[in-house]
């Protein structure tokens, strides 16, 4: 064999391996970037979920609860919550949204102001107030996110049993909150929209 033969058959045999060698290094120096783009990663039966909106909300609850040391809410129903995961995970995140949404009307009728905002909105507005935290709001808001692609799958993916539990931990602090605002004393009221 001669030199240029040896050389040929070295580049034949390294090239692919080089190739996919180069290619990794590429796509893990990329990953940081290309993650929040990922929902979940699937092979056969094996399946790894990312969920960015489970550990924003994560964090918020967190740091809400480092907060205030101690929250006394409501005892979920969690065995009813987990029926109704076992059925459709959608349906029993929509069943523990309402209770966070059962809240804030009490809340909003608690002021009075029932025709003239919806929960989303009084919620930013309790915020501006200095009623409830950022972290709260933040906390809100994820909550709504996960509610809605919850609801909105279609891809059929939806929530695992343990997603849905912490879902309802999470609604269970913002109910807490609002329990505490509505036993202050004073009624809070809306600004009044030019026309």
């Amino acid at each position: 064999m001669d030199h240029l033969t040896f050389v040929a058959t070295l580049v034949t045999a390294l090239a692919w391996p080089l190739t996919t060698l180069i290619l990794a290094t590429i796509v893990l120096i990329r990953l940081p970037k290309l993650v929040r783009f990922i929902k979940a990663v699937r092979y056969k039966d094996w399946e790894v979920t990312i969920r960015e909106d489970f550990t924003q909300a994560r964090s918020a609850a967190e740091q809400i609860v480092a907060e205030r040391k101690q929250i006394i809410g409501p005892e979920p129903d969690q065995e009813k919550v987990l029926r109704l995961a076992d059925i459709d995970a959608s349906i029993a995140v929509i069943e523990v949204w309402r209770r966070l949404e059962k809240e804030i009307v009490k809340l909003m009728q608690h002021s009075g102001l029932m025709r003239f905002t919806t929960p989303a909105k009084f919620m930013d507005h309790l915020a501006r107030l200095g009623k409830i935290s950022p972290r709260d709001i933040e906390l809100f808001r994820k909550l709504r996110d996960i509610r809605n692609l919850s609801i909105h799958a279609l891809d059929g993916r939806s929530l695992t049993k343990g997603e849905v539990l912490e879902f309802s931990n999470f609604v269970d602090l913002l109910v807490a909150k609002l329990e505490a605002i509505k036993q202050e004393p004073g009624y809070i009221d809306m600004p009044h929209q030019g026309t």
